[in-house]
């Protein structure tokens, strides 16, 4: 403000602090503006605390009066804590008044977060277990205790592995990329079995109220391990959010094929196959493979 270096009289600015944030009165900073001949402008030191005065006025707004006949420019900075983890978006207007005339500046600022609750499973052929991932309050909300649990049930036909669970803190930067913290103490959640006709499961609970992300990872396998399962449905919920379903293939593949590459000038193919890659006991195993006339099979 003041740029233009013009003489303060009755100079104020106000800063009404949009509804779901809190003014860190202890953030305030004041600082003078270097304004040379050729118009830019750079910010300065901090200016001298005699020639300003800070406070609240009575409808919550930020009040900043500043010494008459001072012809500084001046750049204010704080921080605002949120408060209403709801909003993405907050829209802010300062006015500054000197000598009776006034102006004003609008900022809209644009919160990104990451998803309450998020879900997902990579199947192990070799061992025929899935691991199951839950993403809990990655939008850094503020969850009461009674409301920190998580329900977590899929299809009957698996059951969670012994001692599998485990939970760890977790930070999600800017760009969603999640990094993985400490695990937590087995004392601060319980894991309580649940079923029903149709589903395994179990309720995780937080010991206390849940104010930062956090990674939950588990295992699951078959009940029956001759069974003939393609696919496992899992299911997860939390209070006021939409449960997260994830679907995982855990069709066995005995044996696998892929073109690994093509010379068009010497007219050859390479291929690969994999066979019994999860480790299953075979017996008078025969391995056929066909393809179109014209090749010669030449190994390599």
């Amino acid at each position: 403000m003041n740029e233009k270096q013009e003489v303060l009289r009755d100079a104020v600015l106000k800063d009404a602090i949009p509804a779901g944030l809190r003014l860190d009165m202890e953030s305030i900073a004041v600082y003078k503006l270097d304004v040379f001949t050729n118009g830019d402008v750079k910010i300065g030191g901090l200016a001298d605390k005699s020639e300003y005065t800070i406070s609240k006025n009575q409808n919550d707004e930020l009040e900043i009066a500043f010494l008459d006949g001072s012809t500084a420019g001046y750049e204010v900075r704080y921080t605002t804590l949120i408060e209403d983890v709801s909003k993405v978006q907050f829209v802010n207007t300062a006015d500054f008044v000197t000598s009776g005339k006034p102006t004003s500046a609008t900022g809209t600022v644009t919160v990104e977060r990451g998803e309450h609750l998020t879900k997902h499973g990579v199947f192990d052929a070799k061992t025929g277990r899935v691991t199951w991932t839950v993403g809990f309050n990655f939008d850094g909300a503020d969850v009461a205790k009674e409301d920190a649990v998580l329900h977590d049930l899929f299809d009957a036909t698996h059951r969670l592995v012994d001692g599998s669970v485990v939970v760890r803190h977790a930070n999600v930067d800017g760009n969603g990329v999640v990094t993985q913290g400490d695990v937590l103490a087995a004392t601060d959640y319980s894991v309580i079995p649940q079923k029903n006709a149709t589903q395994n499961g179990f309720d995780l609970q937080f010991a206390d109220g849940v104010k930062t992300a956090y990674q939950v990872t588990y295992e699951t396998e078959l009940v029956d391990s001759d069974a003939d399962v393609s696919s496992v449905v899992n299911r997860v919920g939390t209070v006021d959010t939409p449960e997260k379903i994830a679907t995982v293939s855990t069709a066995a593949q005995s044996i696998t094929k892929r073109l690994v590459d093509a010379d068009y000038h010497s007219k050859t193919m390479k291929w690969e196959q994999r066979v019994n890659v999860h480790n299953y006991a075979l017996d008078n195993v025969v391995v056929r493979d066909s393809f179109a006339s014209g090749g010669d099979g030449t190994p390599w």
